[in-house]
């Protein structure tokens, strides 16, 4: 799943949780209102099996765990794996599974999972076509995928050419992202895998600037960015399905 040469272990297992928790002013906001993004798109019911590929310190799929049958977190990032095990108790989410893998060759049943996350993994990919197409096998019929990743076609390279000078993440130009994305292409990717595309727009737009004003109106600015249908958001999402 890894971008060539970074060594993702050399991350640590709670990163995303710690900044969502207690990073900068933006980058709680990132991360805070992804989950916001992510319960007003993907609607999770107790019948569904939900996978988060890549899914880092456990953020986006412990929030809906309480509402979904099953949820698997999938990682290749063994400290972040321990670290999901250990916050499924405390947070009251008895339904989980974690598993250390690739995504590339995924040890799940065909057509065995019903909602599907990607969420700023698809960068990080030698291979995206093929990636896709081994989660479009285990996505059941009429399953869905939510995918989102940085738009290069706004503010992001910017951004991201500050976050490394000041070393706030772990670097992302050419260590981590080695794939960079702008919306049609990312439908075209998901499409090549066999999706259908039900909904492509980005997020992002003027929130990450409002919440130096205003945290509760940032927040609700979110939301109001998806129906924009903008496409100079800072993150793209893309929301597809597997025909039934």
């Amino acid at each position: 799943m890894n971008a060539p040469g970074f060594d993702y272990d050399s991350v640590s297992g709670d990163y995303q949780f710690r900044a969502m928790q207690s990073g900068p002013r933006l980058q709680r906001f990132w991360h805070r209102n992804k989950l916001q993004v992510m319960d007003h798109v993907l609607n999770v019911t107790p019948r569904d099996c939900v996978a988060d590929v890549g899914c880092g310190a456990g953020n986006l799929l412990l929030h809906i765990g309480s509402r979904a049958r099953t949820i698997i977190g999938i990682d290749i990032n063994r400290k972040a794996l321990h670290f999901c095990q250990e916050r499924p108790n405390s947070e009251g989410v008895n339904n989980s599974l974690f598993l250390q893998a690739s995504g590339y060759a995924l040890s799940l049943a065909d057509n065995s999972i019903d909602k599907l996350l990607l969420v700023e993994v698809i960068e990080h990919l030698q291979n995206p076509p093929d990636f896709l197409k081994e989660l479009y096998r285990v996505l059941r019929p009429g399953g869905k995928i939510l995918i989102t990743t940085p738009n290069y076609h706004s503010l992001w390279p910017i951004l991201e050419w500050m976050l490394d000078l000041f070393n706030m993440t772990p670097k992302m130009v050419n260590e981590q992202h080695v794939c960079r994305f702008v919306p049609r292409q990312l439908a075209a990717v998901a499409q090549t895998a066999g999706f259908e595309v039900m909904s492509l727009c980005t997020f992002y737009v003027l929130s990450p600037l409002v919440q130096f004003i205003s945290l509760t109106l940032a927040d609700r600015l979110v939301i109001s960015e998806l129906s924009w249908k903008s496409r100079v958001g800072m993150l793209i999402y893309c929301l597809a399905a597997k025909p039934e």
